[in-house]
């Protein structure tokens, strides 16, 4: 585990942590795209589980003053780690629950002896792109097309060997 302020990393597969990060994931991804009410946990946790279901693949569960409030799903991929899920709840936002899951998915990096970690992130979702790039993230340029939403993503990657930390950022 590791702390950062009020905010502290838990790596966890078990049942409850999965349904913490599924429910998240709703009410992240509905007030990301405007919806006024998030889905249902129960649809959103085949998302964590399918995750999860990858090689090597972990969860990272952030917790804010005692309470679940972001996570990171992080799978194994030839050349980095990837960072396949990256939620925070609305009411976390602005308290460094994404920069210190950042700083755990590099430190987890490290002790994986991966020197690089990687996401993709909708072009539109500038909220998510700021934090990434003041954590020391960098644009590779590379862009696709999400094959279920058809929303444009962009790569971002982060080396783990980069003198800043990312909980230092935010």
């Amino acid at each position: 585990m590791s702390t950062s302020l009020n905010v502290s990393v838990t790596r966890d597969q078990g049942a409850s942590s999965r349904g913490e990060a599924a429910r998240i994931w709703a009410v992240a991804t509905a007030h990301r795209d405007g919806r006024s009410e998030p889905a249902p946990t129960s649809s959103a946790l085949p998302v964590i589980e399918r995750g999860l279901g990858h090689a090597g693949a972990t969860l990272h569960l952030a917790s804010l003053r005692g309470r679940a409030a972001g996570f990171a799903l992080v799978v194994p991929q030839d050349r980095a780690l990837e960072i396949l899920y990256l939620g925070v709840d609305p009411q976390a936002w602005g308290a460094g629950v994404a920069s210190r899951l950042l700083a755990d998915v590099c430190e987890y990096a490290n002790e994986m002896s991966s020197q690089e970690v990687e996401l993709w992130v909708y072009d539109d979702n500038t909220r998510a792109v700021d934090v990434y790039t003041r954590a020391g993230w960098v644009d590779t340029g590379e862009v696709r097309i999400h094959p279920t939403s058809g929303r444009r993503e962009r790569r971002y990657a982060r080396s783990t060997t980069d003198p800043r930390s990312a909980h230092d950022e935010g």
